[in-house]
């Protein structure tokens, strides 16, 4: 792009742009202010363009008294031109018509031409600018197309930057040299001074020193010149002096205004400069700066570039700053553009704030206004910028619209007492709005209306509603000082007015004055009923937005930092109260629907609580009976209704609309979406006005959108409370494994607070146990449930637990969270170890007792019934005992319970109920109240429990009874200590144990007892068996003693009676024998594998035994009983040898032979000895060290 050129007019500047033109074949264009010396720069490169022998050079002509606006015109105006510069023959060629030929086909004549002569044409345009713009746009396009084309070389003259005029993708007019004039050089100024001296007969006294003088006052412009050599002309002619007279140089004034002539020191003069500078708003600080002495610094993206301020010849470029043109121009601008003048281009412009601060310059009276005849014109358009500004600033607001109508009247028609009045029963001036001006630092407190003037408007004002707004008619005695409007207000009973005046200085209103004031205040009246318009519809949107912001947190706050509806409704409450309301009461209809009653009361006044003092039954139709109160008949009718005066609505609380101090209220019923009312909304303003039907339709808007919120936050507490009373720790983790919700005991467990987290807390291994956060990603990697059992340790107590994770979806089946879950299995291990333990006692009552310490019990007492007396239980056996003399007393049987008596009926109940009961010594409540553990469970209260030292109990001590045996025959019961925090299933598991080990009891002595008697039968049989053998020899001996009874007489009275002994001997053996005859084996079919699998099943742990058995069922013909006592003295006897059934392994088998049935049992004990092997056989014979000899196997 060719940079711009500053220089003054001279003759090295003709001969630079003539060498361009001649010798470079380069364009130029040349731009300038109006007279500033183009037209002289074009015709002397013409000439020196002429004198070199150029031809042919086209000049277009633009006429000065019209504006040429279309092709056609400007077609014949380059006819013209090219005819002009190579005669009629080449003209009359040339088509005269330029319709639907190309779009810059008016340029054919030169076309031609340039075809013609072979070579560039020069062209000359003084004035491009001249013509319409479109038209310049098209003119200025043909150009460069052929000056890039070389086909012609352009010598172009204009006002403006050029480039302006082209628009589009061609915009850039780059193609010429560009040179900006800044007035003549001295020695052409002297030429032309000479010159216009000459034709006007004016001759000075030094001409050297007065055209320098000339020169240096008019920066060397010619215009400015001739204005003054014409003014001085004009002033010798109206003083009659001689005009021969020569001047002397300091005769020159050196203003426009010391010249006494009609019409010099006019702003005509300079009437393109300020219509050019009126136009570009963005000049007029570089404007003000330059006329106080300083210079401008030019700067930009465009700072090459020519501004308003040089083509209008009021400042010159001096390298990259501006300075004022001359000292004639600073002369006129510092009599031209003074604080009004400048406050009206502000002002015009809708520049208020700039044009205020000009006003603000003016003293009082100046601004009394329109000043003069030519001042009217202009104040009118400023009145009417100002009230289009007025209906501009109707969109900020109303206070914008009083604030720029109150300084505008002020400023611009020179009203000094702007005031409003609004009336709500009378009129009263507002006293924020009598210094509404006082707030900019630019005007003074002006609203000083006097009290006279304030009575007098008080008495004129309407007072009636429905007041046409508009223009107030005023009596003679006032409307002569100023005007008053009756102005829109956001509520129907109210209304409101400004007035404007000067009624304190007694300043009467002009005609014009009155007109443009009223004209003012009509338009202000419409601009402020409009941003009343905005404002109540910005309220509107503003209360909604507020609203719906309130029912968003209570959405995000639902279970994070709102836990319950209560909480809920305070911070509803709270964010209504922001709304302009002194009080803001929720109530809600109970669960049962038989009442109203009052949640949160959120109010100025705290003489009473009016949500604690409404409580009401709700309205039934079917009883022909008045409401009980105004809330149940909101929640009867659903709809809302506004009270004007509480105290005189017949349904309301007198009683509390007198303490609360209620006046007008407003009540919105709360309705849900099955359009059902569950609540109300109560409101009170805080200016105590009635509350409009506006502001009811936007609370019942909200209240349907609260009843939603209400409901939600009753189910979350529903679903909250549900997880809390899991009595195990539950979490929900994103897929983030963030986490996002705890129940209580997690809570507790992780150290956290409960419930839903504000924030998701990424999970780590500090937090939460490393096996918890493998088993929660591995749910979400695959989609499915994990189980997992381990050992946690929580407070320094080890846990058995197991961790279940399970995956939650979405409605698209996406994972959207897991959800964990830590059972507690502490007590099923150690019901576990409490059944182990009594698996390997001695399987009687007793046994009962010690397991239960296992099962996390401090202590535990044994009672049994008395054998001799049913009424009695007598201590048997303890744990836990402190004092090691009360546990010995307690075992050996001296603590006596009796059934009946005082304290019988204690420590008897739960054997006389049949069930267990937890009982509790609370002093603070009735012998045998009924409470509950946090857990549910049922408690007994005893006031005066068991007084005995053995059994004395501290106050708040918990126990449970169990009764042994059934209700009819009861064996006993055992009593052991209870904590408030044991849960139901502890109980469920204690109740369980007892049940299952008194089974095991009763079956494992039945099974002794069998033992115990085939034992005995078998070593009887054997007994018997050996007598009977060695008593065979007996008749063999009997026969000898016979032989030998006739030598002795007496042996014979000794032989019989051994024969009479032995006699009986052999009967008594043979009834023994018939006796033992039901031993005998008796066979039937039996499942031999089921039969095996039972007798382990039950007599060994789980994990002791091993059975296998291809063949199910496995049946035989056998006598079962016999083979069940041959497998319990195998087992008895793997016991004894092994010592300890958690070491104890026995590996049973069983296969078919081919008609027979084989059993291998196996123990992992240490077997038989060698030495011993071959006499296991053998009668009697059997080897247990420290025992006696038994029948061996018989």
């Amino acid at each position: 792009m060719i940079s711009f050129q500053y220089s003054r007019i001279s003759d090295n500047l003709i001969a630079e742009i003539t060498e361009l033109v001649l010798h470079q074949g380069e364009s130029v264009t040349v731009m300038g202010p109006r007279y500033g010396g183009k037209k002289y720069v074009i015709a002397h490169v013409r000439e020196e363009l002429e004198k070199a022998g150029v031809n042919p050079i086209v000049q277009i002509n633009l006429p000065r008294q019209e504006m040429v606006a279309t092709k056609d015109k400007l077609f014949q105006l380059i006819t013209q031109a090219t005819q002009q510069a190579v005669g009629n023959n080449f003209a009359a060629s040339l088509e005269s018509d330029v319709e639907d030929q190309l779009e810059d086909s008016f340029f054919s004549p030169i076309d031609q031409l340039a075809k013609l002569v072979k070579r560039p044409v020069v062209v000359i345009v003084p004035y491009v600018d001249g013509m319409s713009h479109s038209l310049a746009r098209l003119l200025l396009q043909a150009i460069r197309v052929r000056v890039t084309e070389r086909k012609i070389i352009a010598l172009l003259s204009g006002e403006t930057d050029l480039r302006e005029l082209v628009h589009g993708p061609k915009s850039e007019f780059n193609c010429v040299n560009q040179y900006v004039l800044q007035g003549f050089d001295l020695d052409t100024f002297r030429e032309q001074a000479q010159l216009y001296a000459q034709a006007l007969n004016l001759r000075f006294e030094n001409e050297h020193e007065a055209e320098e003088y000339l020169w240096r006052l008019t920066g060397g412009n010619i215009h400015q010149l001739r204005v003054l050599f014409c003014g001085i002309t004009e002033s010798r002619v109206s003083r009659g002096e001689d005009l021969h007279r020569v001047i002397k140089s300091s005769a020159i004034p050196q203003s426009l205004y010391q010249i006494e002539a009609p019409g010099v020191c006019r702003a005509e003069v300079f009437r393109q400069a300020t219509r050019l500078i009126n136009h570009e708003p963005n000049c007029w600080s570089d404007l003000e700066t330059l006329i106080v002495g300083q210079t401008v610094k030019v700067q930009g993206i465009d700072s090459d570039a020519p501004g308003p301020l040089e083509l209008a010849g009021v400042a010159m470029r001096d390298g990259n700053e501006l300075r004022l043109a001359s000292p004639l121009m600073r002369d006129f601008l510092n009599h031209y553009y003074t604080p009004q003048r400048f406050g009206d281009l502000f002002a015009k412009n809708g520049l208020w704030e700039k044009a205020f601060t000009q006003y603000a310059q003016l003293k009082p009276e100046e601004r009394l206004r329109p000043t003069s005849t030519d001042d009217r014109a202009d104040v009118a358009e400023l009145v009417k910028s100002l009230c289009h500004s007025l209906f501009a600033e109707a969109a900020k607001g109303v206070e914008n619209v009083k604030n720029l109508f109150a300084r505008g009247s002020y400023y611009v028609l020179g009203f000094s007492e702007i005031s409003f009045w609004q009336r709500n029963g009378k009129w009263v001036r507002q006293e924020t709005d009598n210094v509404l001006l006082a707030r900019y630092n630019d005007v003074p407190p002006i609203a000083r209306v006097s009290k006279d003037y304030e009575k007098a408007v008080g008495k004129i004002l309407p007072l009636t509603n429905n007041v046409p707004l508009g223009l107030w008619h005023l009596p003679d005695t006032l409307s002569q000082y100023g005007a008053i409007a009756i102005l829109p207000t956001l509520r129907n009973d109210r209304q409101a007015a400004v007035t404007v005046c000067n009624y304190t200085g007694r300043v009467v209103v002009s005609r014009e004055r009155k007109l443009l004031v009223e004209e003012l205040l009509k338009n202000f009246v419409s601009a402020y009923e409009h941003a009343i318009t905005v404002e109540y519809e910005s309220q509107r949107h503003e209360v909604r937005d507020r609203h719906l912001d309130v029912i968003n947190s209570i959405f995000q706050g639902l279970g994070f930092y709102i836990h319950d509806t209560r909480q809920m409704l305070t911070m509803a409450a709270r964010e209504l109260r922001n709304l302009g309301y002194k009080r803001v009461l929720f109530c809600l209809v109970d669960p049962e629907r038989k009442r109203i009653q009052g949640v949160v009361d959120n109010a100025d006044s705290t003489l009473v609580n009016v949500a604690e003092a409404t409580d009401y039954p709700l309205y039934d139709d079917t009883t022909n009976k008045q409401p009980a109160d105004l809330q149940s008949y909101i929640i009867y009718t659903k709809r809302a209704e506004i009270i004007p005066d509480a105290a005189k609505h017949p349904l309301t609380a007198k009683k509390v609309v007198r303490l609360a101090t209620m006046k007008a209220i407003a009540l919105v019923p709360i309705i849900n979406l099955t359009g059902e009312a569950i609540g109300t909304i109560h409101i009170e303003r805080n200016d105590d006005a009635v509350p409009t039907e506006t502001e009811v339709e936007d609370l019942k808007i909200f209240a349907q959108q609260l009843a939603v919120a209400v409901e939600l936050c009753e189910r979350v507490n529903l679903l909250q409370s549900a997880f809390d009373k899991i009595p195990e720790p539950v979490g929900i983790a994103d897929p983030l494994q963030r986490l996002l919700y705890i129940n209580k005991l997690a809570g507790q467990f992780l150290r956290r607070p409960s419930g839903w987290l504000g924030t998701p807390e990424p999970m780590t291994a500090e937090m939460i146990p490393n096996t918890i956060l493998t088993k929660i990603k591995e749910s979400l990697d695959d989609g499915k449930p994990r189980t997992q059992h381990d050992k946690l340790t929580y407070n320094d107590k080890n846990y058995n637990v197991e961790i279940v994770t399970a995956v939650l979806k979405d409605w698209r089946a996406r994972p959207v969270g897991v959800l964990g879950h830590i059972r507690d299995l502490s007590i099923d291990y150690q019901l576990f170890e409490a059944f182990q333990l009594l698996m390997g006692s001695e399987a009687t009552m007793k046994s009962l007792l010690f397991p239960l310490n296992l099962l996390g019990h401090k202590w535990g007492r044994l009672y049994l019934v008395d054998e001799k007396d049913n009424d009695h239980l007598i201590s048997t056996l303890s744990f836990g005992f402190k004092n090691p003399a009360y546990e010995k007393r307690f075992s050996d049987g001296r603590v006596e319970l009796a059934r009946r008596g005082t304290l019988g009926n204690d420590s008897w109940m739960s054997i006389q109920k049949g069930e267990s009961l937890i009982f509790c010594f609370r002093k603070d409540l009735k012998n045998h109240t009924s409470f509950s553990t946090k857990y549910g469970l049922k408690v007994i209260s005893v006031k005066n429990p068991e007084r005995r030292k053995e059994l004395e109990k501290h106050e708040g001590e918990y126990w449970l009874d169990i009764p042994i045996g059934p209700i009819n025959k009861p064996l006993g019961k055992l009593t052991i200590n209870w904590e408030e925090g044991f849960k139901r299933d502890h109980l469920d598991l204690v109740e369980l144990f007892i049940k299952q080990a008194i089974d095991f009891i009763e079956t494992k002595q039945k099974q002794n007892q069998e033992i115990e008697i085939i034992t005995s039968e078998k070593i009887i049989d054997a007994w018997l068996h050996n007598l009977a053998t060695r008593l065979v020899c007996l008749p063999i001996v009997l026969a000898k003693y016979r032989t030998h009874e006739r030598q002795t007489g007496e042996l014979k009275a000794v032989n019989k009676d051994f024969q009479r002994i032995l006699t009986e001997t052999f009967a008594m053996i043979q009834r023994v024998k018939e006796t033992l005859v039901s031993w005998k084996i008796e066979l039937t079919d039996i499942d031999l594998a089921e039969q095996v699998e039972s007798v382990l099943s039950t007599t060994l742990p789980e994990r002791a035994w091993q059975f296998d058995c291809a063949e199910r069922p496995f049946i035989i013909k056998a006598d079962g009983k016999k083979l069940n006592v041959a497998l319990l003295e195998m087992i008895q006897n793997s016991r004894e040898i092994v010592g300890d059934d958690e070491k104890l392994r026995v590996k049973v088998s069983l296969t078919n032979g081919d008609g027979w049935a084989k059993l291998t049992y196996r123990d992992n004990g240490p077997g038989v000895p060698d030495e011993f092997k071959v006499k296991i056989f053998d009668e009697f014979f059997s080897r247990r060290p420290g025992e006696e000899p038994s029948t061996g196997l018989g």
